[in-house]
């Protein structure tokens, strides 16, 4: 989502030329007009799909990410920045009996949190099974399981694709424990108010 007019000079100037943007997540979302050291200068180079355009002048953009990218300088900051990248290429992992495991256990942690959060669609959990490259799939799980920016940027920042899928296993333990642990308090919870409600409903049907 694009608010500010600088932003949205940023889509129409990709727009005329190459369609292509650089992404980064901003590290405190309170911060209205952020300056260099306020954005990761780890992120992903995207291809703008489609432009949508909101009311009060807003724009949301629908892009489809193309690599990792480092910022390694910025060369203008007004009206909007401009930088020196180096693009990350995925150098693609050979295979092998480790490759395996780490794909079979990444999946199974995946499998475990989607029948334990109830969060993710079957379709969805059947397309991400079917992953058998391990940067993507540690991607698409990142995206689908992790809501805070600090453990999608660490993703993020992982370059090696199975020490990124380790990482994403790891986060999937926690995501999947604390899953349950919600599941138990959120049933706590329920019980008191429940019965509350059917005493409720009891005293006003002898009234």
């Amino acid at each position: 989502l694009l608010a500010s007019s600088a932003a949205s000079d940023v889509y129409k100037r990709q727009m005329e030329e190459n369609q292509r943007i650089f992404l980064v997540a901003q590290r405190d979302m309170d911060v209205d007009d952020p300056a260099v050291d306020d954005i990761y200068h780890v992120g992903t180079i995207a291809c703008v799909k489609q432009v949508l355009r909101l009311p009060g002048g807003n724009v949301r953009l629908l892009v489809e990410g193309k690599s990792r990218a480092v910022l390694r300088a910025v060369t203008q900051e007004e009206p909007y920045f401009v930088g020196a990248l180096d693009e990350v290429l995925e150098q693609g992992t050979p295979v092998s009996i480790e490759t395996d495991a780490l794909l079979r256990t990444a999946h199974h942690y995946f499998e475990e949190y989607c029948k334990m959060s109830g969060r993710i669609s079957g379709e969805t959990m059947q397309s991400v099974l079917e992953i058998e490259d391990p940067g993507q799939l540690a991607d698409i799980i990142a995206a689908n399981v992790l809501s805070k920016i600090e453990d999608r940027q660490q993703v993020l920042e992982e370059f090696d694709e199975l020490a990124r899928l380790e990482s994403v296993c790891a986060l999937l333990v926690r995501e999947t424990e604390l899953a349950g642990v919600e599941k138990k308090v959120q049933a706590r919870v329920r019980k008191p108010v429940s019965y509350t409600h059917l005493r409720a409903h009891e005293t006003l049907r002898h009234l």
